[in-house]
């Protein structure tokens, strides 16, 4: 199981401050505990993807939607990225365009065996056939990693 660290709030704030402030309980927390993690629903992680790596082995880190996956692989190397969707622009989105939105944040990763995609919060508005586009998705993208 992995310790998860809210780090909702954090959009509010600096990296500087960040680091000043905060910093240093993620790292105590996360020698504590064997499985420590922090959770980003915001869409800006990769802000504090240089932060994120001072923590010693951050094994699970939450990508808000709109985050730049590209920057949190580049500094979190080893760490298990759960990559969100927004539930909300899932009601306005194409299957077709789901899909390739999942593509795109599989490869952006790099990393399929420490990739996972997430979506929570969605309500009625979002159809049966928009859930369907993930999840066949991601079952094309293991089934082509072998």
């Amino acid at each position: 199981p992995v310790v998860l660290h809210s780090e909702c709030t954090h959009t509010m704030i600096s990296e500087k401050d960040y680091e000043r402030f905060l910093l240093e309980y993620d790292i105590q927390w996360s020698r504590r505990y064997e499985a420590f993690g922090v959770h980003y629903c915001g869409p800006d992680p990769h802000r504090y993807a240089g932060s994120y790596a001072k923590i010693p082995d951050l094994y699970f880190v939450d990508v808000g939607a709109g985050g730049d996956v590209r920057v949190m692989r580049d500094h979190l190397p080893d760490a298990f990225l759960n990559l969100r969707l927004d539930p909300v622009q899932l009601r306005e989105q194409s299957e077709e365009r789901i899909a390739q939105i999942v593509r795109d944040l599989a490869a952006a990763s790099r990393k399929p065996a420490l990739t996972g995609i997430c979506c929570i919060n969605m309500d009625d508005t979002v159809t049966d056939q928009r859930i369907d586009a993930i999840l066949d998705t991601v079952n094309k993208l293991r089934q082509s990693q072998g």
